[in-house]
């Protein structure tokens, strides 16, 4: 009787799947740190997905290190998964702290899209794109992130 149950747990993700090579990186519209609308057009090369405060640490101490404008310039989208954060820890401490970033920090609030972006603990999940399909997935630890965000 606990199997079954078990298993019918696990049925919805089985339906969500997670993105794999060839599927267009979809959604494609997010809200940054200054609650502008932003979308992910066919222009972007690379996306950056963290999940935790470690790796958003770790993304930005590595930005920092680059000149003015480096996502836009190389066309590398910067998202950070923030669905499981509650909306006041978000509101009073975390956007404040992001909207003293000069670049743009996509904020993805949705739990159903959270579930297919390749998820591996104390990662940074890469995407590369090609005219909006996914080419490449690599989910890496920050000490590699130099190595493959270079065009």
């Amino acid at each position: 009787m606990t199997r079954y149950l078990y298993s019918l747990l696990f049925i919805p993700l089985l339906l969500i799947g997670v993105f794999k090579e060839g599927d267009m990186f979809l959604p494609n519209r997010f809200i940054n740190q200054f609650d502008k609308n932003i979308t992910i057009t066919t222009e972007y090369k690379k996306v950056i997905v963290v999940f935790d405060k470690a790796g958003y640490y770790d993304v930005n101490k590595f930005i920092a290190t680059k000149e003015i404008n480096y996502l836009q310039k190389n066309h590398i989208a910067y998202i950070n998964d923030i669905s499981q954060m509650p909306k006041s820890i978000l509101d009073y401490f975390v956007k404040p702290r992001m909207r003293q970033k000069n670049y743009s920090i996509l904020l993805l609030k949705d739990m159903n899209t959270s579930k297919k972006l390749n998820y591996q603990d104390e990662k940074i999940t890469i995407y590369t794109l090609v005219n909006g399909k996914i080419d490449q997935i690599n989910c890496i630890s920050s000490k590699y992130l130099e190595p493959h965000l270079q065009n």
